[in-house]
């Protein structure tokens, strides 16, 4: 086996790493501002958050939950749905809603199925959380989380486990408009190779041309910052909540700045019995 050791020096803001490695966790810049517990999702376990740009609201999914929590009134719940899964889908075997992303008014909802196959990608408006019927099969086998990037019309997600692969696709061919059948499985559009290999991804959102992706990596549950279209990893930090790792948004900056805020949600247990979730907003230093 041969062993490569890598070695990191930060200069200012550039981290230069010898052989191509990154120290994870390294980078101290990102620091929790806000941190919240959810009780309300004690018995669905938290899956994911995603950030209502219109009402500055935060979304919660949970296994088979969705709630609305405006941080402006002490985290008030302004809309719930439970249980989640759409019963059209639950009748094809989909159970777990994983990380959400939101576009155009519409909630994107990652929907796993029993033996993990098939990976779902449905959509509801935002303003109902009432699901209206479409949804996009893949050949996915996991599909933890989905990020849409609104302008282009493009989703993307990735597998759970040995991730250097990010699927592309179009919405066109999720949700076709002109009668398509929507059990057709749906093959990437695109599929972008990361050059880091990241395990345990729980949660992803695009800011940009960056995707921000989030990791239940021992032993601080890290979040990588990868260019979107070449792969290349831009950035990483770890996590200061103990809990696994349970989904990511992002949030525009305060005051104008370069960087949004990101949001992270951890499960909380009580003697090795989920009890709720902690989710933290994160902000980098030069941005506080």
């Amino acid at each position: 086996m041969r062993v490569v050791v890598c070695v990191c020096v930060s200069v200012g803001l550039l981290l230069l790493c010898a052989r191509a490695c990154v120290c994870v966790g390294s980078n101290s810049k990102w620091t929790p501002v806000v941190s919240h517990f959810f009780s309300e999702v004690t018995l669905f376990s938290a899956q994911g958050v995603t950030y209502n740009v219109e009402q500055q609201t935060w979304l919660i999914s949970g296994r088979d939950i969705l709630f609305e929590a405006n941080p402006a009134h002490d985290f008030q719940i302004t809309q719930r749905l439970s249980p989640a899964v759409p019963k059209t889908l639950l009748d094809m075997g989909y159970w777990h809603i994983g990380d959400v992303s939101t576009c155009g008014g519409q909630l994107y909802l990652p929907i796993e199925r029993h033996g993990f196959n098939s990976g779902c990608i449905a959509r509801m408006p935002l303003s109902t959380l009432q699901f209206s019927g479409e949804f996009g099969l893949t050949t996915q086998s996991h599909l933890p989380w989905v990020a849409v990037d609104c302008d282009a019309q493009l989703a993307y997600s990735s597998e759970f486990d040995n991730v250097n692969t990010v699927n592309v696709y179009r919405m066109q061919d999720l949700f076709p408009q002109s009668g398509g059948d929507n059990h057709t499985l749906v093959d990437p559009w695109k599929v972008v190779t990361l050059n880091r290999t990241v395990q345990h991804v729980q949660g992803g959102e695009l800011w940009g041309h960056t995707l921000f992706l989030a990791t239940n990596e021992e032993p601080n549950r890290p979040v990588y910052l990868f260019d979107v279209e070449t792969g290349q990893l831009l950035d990483s930090f770890g996590t200061v909540e103990g809990g696994e790792g349970e989904g990511l948004a992002v949030v525009p900056p305060p005051n104008g700045g370069a960087w949004p805020q990101v949001i992270v949600g951890h499960t909380t247990h009580l003697m090795g019995i989920p009890v709720g979730a902690k989710y933290l907003l994160y902000q980098r230093a030069e941005d506080s």
